[in-house]
């Protein structure tokens, strides 16, 4: 079941945390900061005035609402799981990413963070829609370097993008090689 969970206080050792950091204005949110996930780390200062709510599904999934003018902003954080993770794992997550997305308001600004944990690497034709032409590779690379697990991560990442219909930012614009 998904949970919903409102911002709590830091716990001792993250108020140690938090006043040995040169800006004592931030904030950090997770339901469970002992456990390996995510969070969303905010400037209280700049941020907290306007913040509506935090949604923590688990440590995979959270959702921040901004009161911003002239729509509110929904900052989805989603840290998808690996290649080698189990099909059901996967599938969890996805569920869960896909629920979140169809109950927030299609009307607001909303805009999708995170790890996927797929090789986007080159765009094929069906996926003009959802992907820039812009990746961030080696030029002798190509699609046929992905594993099946990696080649499944990358088919999630491009079906949920038509779905909502959405696409991989990352992928819009130019990045500069390696120096």
């Amino acid at each position: 079941k998904d949970k919903e969970h409102k911002m709590a206080d830091y716990s001792k050792d993250n108020k140690e945390k938090e006043e040995n950091t040169k800006d004592k204005f931030s904030k950090l949110y997770n339901i469970d900061a002992e456990q390996l996930g995510m969070g969303i780390v905010y400037n209280q200062k700049a941020v907290g005035k306007y913040k509506q709510e935090i949604e923590q599904t688990n440590n995979r999934l959270m959702k921040m609402t901004i009161n911003t003018t002239p729509l509110k902003t929904n900052i989805i954080d989603v840290h998808a799981p690996h290649a080698g993770r189990s099909t059901k794992i996967k599938n969890e997550i996805y569920r869960q990413l896909n629920a979140t997305l169809d109950k927030t308001p299609k009307h607001q600004s909303n805009r999708i963070a995170g790890d996927f944990n797929a090789g986007i690497i080159e765009r094929l034709p069906h996926e003009a829609k959802v992907l820039g032409t812009h990746r961030f590779r080696e030029e002798s690379t190509d699609i046929n370097i992905l594993s099946k697990s990696q080649l499944n991560n990358r088919e999630r990442l491009t079906e949920l993008c038509h779905t909502h219909k959405v696409i991989v930012s990352s992928a819009a614009f130019e990045k500069k090689q390696n120096i």
